[in-house]
């Protein structure tokens, strides 16, 4: 009796342990989304294309594409897409327009959706997108899993290509042990 119930306190313990750390993963968390996004909202804000602008400029019509995943992760539609609306969101939206006149329109494959179907957006037509692109390296050694992760972002004028701004970001996650663990 008395070793059956070491046997099974050996037991639990055995699995109590093997659970207790959650897996180590090395793919992108909504949390650094939001870290690339804000950081190059204070890069583009900062920048020179967007800093020597003023009211009386031409105004900009931004429109934005999801990102392209280039990595070797798997990057879901949406999670692109929430990196483009919080680097978005992240901007004063009023200010940029009433002191820098400078606006953001819908993304530019809705836009395009919507101005075929309701002929709309004839006077906010873009002159100018935002692209982005996410890229991967991955290191594997034994047990140990990294990659690091370049996100790059793009502002350029439509009509001549010529590129206005451009940020990047680097990101390095980490996993340790194996999957099952």
């Amino acid at each position: 009796m008395l070793r059956r119930a070491v046997m099974t306190l050996a037991m639990c313990a055995l699995v109590l342990t093997g659970c207790a750390a959650a897996p180590s993963s090395s793919r992108l968390t909504a949390a650094d989304l939001d870290e690339v996004a804000a950081a190059m909202a204070q890069s583009l804000q900062a920048s020179d294309a967007l800093r020597l602008r003023s009211a009386d400029a031409p105004g900009w019509v931004v429109t934005m594409h999801r990102p392209e995943n280039l990595s070797s992760d798997m990057i879901t539609v949406s999670e692109r897409w929430y990196l483009v609306e919080r680097l978005r969101s992240s901007l004063p939206l009023a200010s940029l327009s009433r002191e820098r006149n400078l606006m953001f329109v819908l993304p530019a494959e809705h836009a395009a959706e919507q101005s075929a179907s309701q002929g709309a957006f004839t006077d906010r037509r873009p002159t100018h997108e935002l692209t982005a692109s996410i890229r991967s390296v991955t290191r594997q050694a034994e047990l140990h899993r990294t990659d690091a992760y370049a996100i790059q972002f793009r502002l350029s004028e439509i009509d001549n290509g010529e590129r206005v701004w451009s940020g990047e970001y680097f990101i390095k996650r980490a996993a340790f042990g194996r999957a099952w663990d």
